[in-house]
Order: C-alpha cells, then sequence, then structure tokens
C-alpha cells in the first residue's frame, strides 16, 4: 500500500458548491479504487493524502495533474506503509478553520516552498518527492491533522456523511 502527499496551487478560486461536488466524485471514485485518503483546501492551496494500492494511487494522481483546477502539483511524500491513516474516509476534508494552529503554519510553510523555497515545482515528477524539508513538514501537518481529528470536536472529516456544511449566506464552507 502506497500513501501518496502532495500540495498544489488552485488555479482559481473554488466556490464552495464546487468543493462540494468534488468531494462528493472523490469519494465515488476513491470507493471504487480502494483508496482512502484527507483533503484541505486553503489560502489558494490543495494539500491532499492519497492512500491505497500503488496503481490506484498513480492513476489519481494522474487525474489530479490533468485536473484545470490544480496547478503546480509537487509530490511531498510517497511512502509504502502497512496501515492506512484515515482508513474510513474515502476523502475526509478538513475545514481551515477547525485547523489546529500547528496544521496551519505547516500549511503556510508548505505553500512557501511550493511557491519556491524548495525548487521549481515542475522539477517534481511522478514518484518524485520535493525534498526532505517539504517531506517533514508534510508529515507533521498529516500528523497534526489527525491528532486534531481524533482530539477537537471541530475536526470531524466524516461528520454529516463526510460531507462539508454549507454555510447559504456566505457562500463557503462552513
Amino acid at each position: 500500500m502506497i500513501r501518496l502527499v502532495y500540495i498544489s496551487r488552485a488555479s482559481r478560486e473554488i466556490p464552495a458548491l464546487e468543493v462540494v461536488e468534488l468531494l462528493s466524485v472523490s469519494r465515488r471514485n476513491n470507493a471504487a479504487a480502494g483508496l482512502t485518503g484527507l483533503l484541505v483546501l486553503h489560502d489558494g492551496m490543495f494539500f491532499q493524502c492519497l492512500e491505497g494500492p500503488g496503481g490506484a494511487v498513480d492513476r489519481c494522481l494522474d487525474r489530479i495533474r490533468s485536473d484545470d483546477r490544480h496547478r503546480a502539483v509537487m509530490p511531498l511524500v510517497r511512502d509504502r506503509v502497512a496501515a492506512r491513516m484515515f482508513p474510513d474516509w474515502q476523502m475526509g476534508y478538513v475545514r481551515p478553520r477547525d485547523m489546529p494552529a500547528e496544521a496551519l503554519q505547516e500549511m503556510r510553510d508548505l505553500a512557501h516552498l511550493l511557491q519556491g523555497g524548495a525548487g521549481p515545482p515542475a522539477a517534481a515528477g511522478a514518484g518524485v518527492c520535493a525534498g526532505p524539508v517539504a517531506e517533514d513538514k508534510a508529515t507533521l501537518l498529516l500528523r497534526s491533522l489527525l491528532s486534531g481529528a481524533r482530539g477537537r470536536s471541530g475536526v470531524k472529516p466524516g461528520a454529516h456523511g463526510g460531507r462539508p456544511e454549507i454555510d447559504e449566506q456566505r457562500g463557503a464552507l462552513g
């Protein structure tokens, strides 16, 4: 089994309803492919962890790279693992407002690396990580998100059937 973590820049603002649809399609596709994982969208950056059979993870990454919502897809971690971090989430979603402070800082640090702090994102090909600093930051962020999901009532990627709530007044993920 493979765990892949990547970060990418959103090519445009992603409206809340589009995120809901993205999560719905991802959950359906991931269930069929045997994938689980977690998604965060914050300040125009996607952070995602995918877990499952290597071929399925690679095909999913190829779809993400060809998705016009993503730019500069940078794999940060690609490891063979014995157990899943997110075994029950076809695609968990964590709202930034529910993220622990340390997770938000790791996300900002990774965004800085994507903007040029670790070399050009184009240098990272399939299966090639961005480097040890980015890998460490991604691992810290995953641990922080997992810890928050287990210990904080606000971080519930599986709540509401795994769907984010929509704040109709603001048109944003609730």
